[in-house]
């Protein structure tokens, strides 16, 4: 298959035992031919995934009603074979209206606890004389699907009033060994500046006292106005709490101790910057403790071509020039006419073997539209050669004509990626519908015939 002329979608239409599908394909062993549609009525557009030690799979985004003041989260649960879990909510999904009126509420990620239980993490957004007002928003459903009532005094949610982090939202979550809840996002007060925002919840939704004294922290990193942002969070072997961000445009990434203080070990007091990073749309620590960021790479003095990038530092945060070109790897698709365009990853897995699978999209024709897309990189930096078309692959969900598709969070099931996206119609703009795809990965194969 050449992926310059042709998408994976071409193999949907040629019938096919589980056996015979290559790495990094569709796995038609999944859902409808490798994809499932999400239940929403009209999908927010920005879906986040987990996979439960079971097998099964949980996703989350918004389901927006008027498609203006009116956003509900909305949980979904797949068995692990792609159809839905009917055990889940209602008819396997679970539909959080809240209270209140005028209010967009978003699901940003997933967390899950070792009991279970599911953690979300959003934002809460009010909407009045033309202006949003966001919060940070925290959930905690049972694993049947229901509101916690032992979560937030009995609510199953909370959301950080404007004295916590002013108007911010979380876009990252984690539960550490000790069952506590760390998000972070961004906290914005009086129209100023943008800085990381981190608070740690005790496992009953409370803040906890232990870090920072208050349960919550704002990091910035230049004097004046500037926008830094905490994209993810992930927390280490040693349970320090690690963000990965941007700050004014640069990557950064910061380690705090158990207790909120900056970790002087950790770059430069505490924190280590990539001025020609990625950004940091995805994050892990992988077998080694290394630290991975995945984003795009913008091209010098051209804003139409773009590469998916991927930054690897080492545990004390310095870049680890072992890894791509200088510490960093880039990923070019050019699907575009005449080559280029641009591509950006948005998550980043490892899998057992130290491979790192990174998913996002790709622009393709006349730079309008873009398929979703994965690659796999070894642990050197370079590309797979091994899966999809030369360590690449792109998807097309078939949902719109024209479209614009694209992953936007990915997990691992028993070695094989689970990526979930959005179509939308390309010349409106308006999401069509989230989907969940599971690609076919060589560890299941060796796994299954040696």
């Amino acid at each position: 298959m050449n992926y310059f002329s042709a998408v994976v979608a071409a193999f949907l239409s040629v019938p096919c035992a589980w056996a015979c599908a290559a790495d990094g394909d569709l796995d038609p062993s999944f859902g409808l031919g490798g994809m499932q549609r999400f239940a929403a009525t009209a999908a927010h557009g920005a879906p986040a995934v987990a996979v439960q030690p079971d097998g099964r799979i949980v996703v989350c985004d918004a389901d927006r009603h008027d498609f203006v003041t009116d956003d509900d989260v909305l949980i979904e649960r797949f068995n692990a074979d792609g159809s839905l879990d009917t055990t889940f909510g209602v008819n396997g999904s679970t539909l959080l209206s809240f209270d209140g009126q005028s209010v967009r509420d978003y699901c940003s990620a997933i967390a899950l606890q070792a009991d279970g239980r599911i953690v979300l993490a959003g934002v809460r957004e009010f909407v009045g004389f033309g202006t949003t007002y966001p919060y940070f928003l925290v959930v905690r459903i049972t694993t049947n699907g229901a509101l916690d009532t032992s979560f937030a005094g009995g609510a199953g949610y909370t959301v950080f009033s404007y004295e916590t982090f002013g108007h911010g939202g979380a876009s990252a979550v984690a539960v550490d060994a000790s069952g506590r809840i760390v998000v972070a996002g961004g906290a914005q007060f009086d129209g100023g500046d943008e800085d990381f925002a981190v608070a740690r919840l005790q496992p009953d939704g409370t803040f906890d006292p232990a870090f920072n004294g208050s349960g919550t922290e704002t990091i910035g990193f230049f004097s004046g106005f500037s926008y830094d942002y905490a994209t993810n969070v992930a927390i280490d072997a040693q349970d320090r709490i690690v963000l990965a961000g941007v700050a004014s445009g640069e990557t950064v990434v910061t380690r705090l101790l158990e207790d909120g203080t900056a970790d002087s070990t950790f770059g430069s007091a505490g924190s280590a910057m990539l001025p020609n990073g990625p950004g940091a749309v995805g994050f892990l620590i992988d077998h080694a403790g290394r630290l991975v960021i995945a984003g795009t790479i913008a091209a010098a003095n051209d804003n139409t071509n773009a590469d998916m990038g991927v930054a690897r530092l080492f545990a004390n945060g310095s870049i680890d020039t072992s890894f791509g070109d200088g510490g960093i790897a880039s990923v070019a698709f050019d699907l575009a006419d005449g080559g280029g365009g641009r591509d950006n990853a948005s998550a980043i897995v490892e899998q057992a073997d130290g491979k790192l699978v990174i998913v996002g999209n790709a622009e393709y024709g006349d730079l309008e539209y873009t398929h979703a897309a994965a690659a796999r990189l070894l642990d050197d930096g370079t590309l797979d050669a091994s899966f999809g078309d030369g360590g690449r692959t792109v998807v097309d969900f078939q949902l719109a004509t024209p479209a614009d598709d694209w992953f936007h969070g990915a997990a691992l099931q028993d070695g094989r990626v689970v990526a979930v996206g959005s179509a939308e119609q390309g010349d409106t703009q308006v999401v069509v519908d989230d989907v969940l795809v599971r690609l076919q990965s060589d560890l299941v194969f060796r796994e299954t015939f040696d």
